[in-house]
């Protein structure tokens, strides 16, 4: 089952909060991290097609799309210049 890393910005850093701050699929070269900024909240998921869909939307509206992750529902929700809810597995 293939992983993907995500991490979003939950404090102000210069850019601002929501933003999607790294993102890749999870392999032998591109380990889970152990440790991250603590001004960020990381997430793994399976989910491809959420993966996906969520870093086209970064992809297109950048820091206006606000996101965050709801660890008790498991979706990441986006807010801003895009509305929008994905399941991480």
């Amino acid at each position: 089952m293939t992983q993907y890393l995500i991490q979003i910005q939950t404090a102000p850093n210069g850019v601002g909060v929501g933003w999607l701050a790294k993102s890749f699929v999870v392999s032998e070269s591109s380990p889970i991290p152990t440790s991250w900024p603590a001004n960020r909240v990381q997430v793994v998921m399976t989910n491809t097609d959420s993966y996906t869909e969520i870093v086209a939307v970064y992809a297109e509206y950048r820091e206006n799309a606000i996101f965050s992750y709801d660890a008790e529902t498991g979706k990441i929700n986006c807010s801003g210049a895009y509305t929008g809810s994905w399941d991480i597995n």
